[in-house]
């Protein structure tokens, strides 16, 4: 199935320029008027003994679209969650008779390419609570054309995430921790594999969420200490567990890993959308991330991470300049002194920006015995961060230099090229 996807396309109205004139390519002219020829129920309503032609998709199909779509429904902005209620229902109808016609052993695949949790959530738990399906493999496939226009202006996600179901079967009930370190163990599994194959990218992150709801759709049901869990619960873990496993990933295989929430917000971003150039995260990649992660955006906004927002969308705080002064502008927006013995170092990402500058200047060593020596925490982090950054950033991005410059002064990159 291609679609449905949630709320993403109005797949009815989009595709009325293209019913009209299959209509009438598909259809005859009688007494000066189309009449039915190949396919007459999709252009054309039986009427007693003769047909009326159907003028548009929206005016006779578009409410039997399963989308979630408000206006279609006639329900105020309020109501979208009866709206969702309305799209599960229908989805899990069809994906439940399209079980039924499996063999044993069957699949059932579905793309989906939407980066919305609520969106995620829905697909579950239409074919998981619903449907009584199994996710049994999630594999991205590069769906979309980069240079869409629809994708202009926001975190677009270039793959369609093919998801393959399997009917569930009675698999039983399942303890949440248990089945909880099991989906980060996978997720973590198979990151590895596709960082170390070149992927780093923000379809690295869906790639292991696949991966985390195949463990837990495994599962007839899921129950920890506060009862069983529903869809949306599931799939929160799940980015939980993708998160934590593409960070500890990208960190690097059996090397120290960044585990602050900041730095991993920092990290994630600059390496899932490096390809972005101007980092601004909109609401869906900002939620995305904070269950993720289990940050907040109000601290990543405290901690000078993030920007303030502008039309909804939050520039992350970075260098986008090598030079000296672009780099003393970016410690005073994110209230930094340029001098590591003064500054107060809240994070491993203060750490980071600090010995930037310090490597900018050449005294990038120097910097880093001074901070090692006032917060050995956030610095060593800075460190893990740099080697990663070095790593797999862009070789024409400004902050992969930088990265390298602090890696090699603290000696991380020899360490990690030693361990390679």
């Amino acid at each position: 199935t291609d679609p449905p996807y949630f709320d993403d396309v109005p797949y009815s109205e989009l595709s009325d320029f293209y019913y009209v004139w299959l209509k009438r390519a598909l259809s005859d002219v009688r007494d000066g008027r189309l009449a039915p020829r190949f396919l007459a129920e999709a252009f054309f309503r039986r009427v007693g003994s003769g047909w009326r032609e159907v003028r548009t998709q929206w005016e006779e199909f578009a409410r039997r679209e399963i989308s979630v779509n408000l206006g279609r429904l006639g329900l105020p902005p309020r109501d979208k969650a009866r709206a969702v209620e309305w799209f599960e229902r229908r989805l899990g109808a069809a994906l439940r008779r399209a079980a039924g016609l499996l063999v044993d052993g069957g699949v059932l695949a579905t793309y989906y390419n939407h980066t919305s949790v609520d969106a995620w959530a829905s697909l579950i738990r239409a074919g998981w609570e619903l449907a009584g399906l199994r996710v049994s493999a999630a594999v991205p496939v590069v769906t979309e054309a980069g240079t869409r226009v629809t994708a202009r202006g926001k975190v677009r996600l270039d793959t369609s995430i093919v998801v393959v179901w399997r009917r569930r079967g009675d698999l039983g009930r399942c303890d949440a921790h248990v089945v909880s370190e099991e989906a980060l163990r996978e997720a973590r599994l198979f990151a590895e594999r596709l960082v170390e194959a070149g992927v780093a990218s923000y379809d690295l992150l869906f790639a292991a969420l696949g991966r985390a709801l195949s463990v837990y759709t495994g599962c007839s049901e899921i129950v920890g200490p506060e009862g069983r869990w529903g869809s949306r619960r599931l799939v929160e873990e799940a980015y939980r567990a993708a998160a934590r496993a593409v960070a500890e990933a990208l960190s690097g295989v059996g090397g120290a890993v960044v585990a602050s929430g900041a730095g991993r917000f920092y990290m994630l971003s600059r390496l899932l959308f490096a390809e972005a150039g101007d980092i601004r995260l909109d609401g869906s990649a900002v939620g995305l991330l904070q269950i993720g992660l289990g940050v907040s955006r109000d601290e990543m906004q405290d901690l000078r991470v993030l920007g303030r927002p502008v039309k909804g969308v939050y520039p992350l705080l970075y260098p986008r300049s090598a030079a000296r002064g672009e780099l003393r502008r970016l410690l005073e927006r994110r209230g930094l002194v340029e001098d590591p013995g003064k500054a107060v170092v809240r994070s491993s990402v203060d750490a980071l920006h600090l010995l930037y500058y310090a490597a900018a200047s050449g005294r990038a060593a120097e910097a880093l015995e001074t901070l090692r020596a006032r917060a050995p925490g956030h610095t060593e982090e800075a460190l893990v961060m740099a080697r990663t950054l070095c790593r797999l950033l862009p070789s024409n991005d400004p902050e992969k230099m930088l990265a390298c410059r602090v890696a090699q002064a603290g000696g991380a990159l020899d360490k990690w090229l030693a361990r390679r």
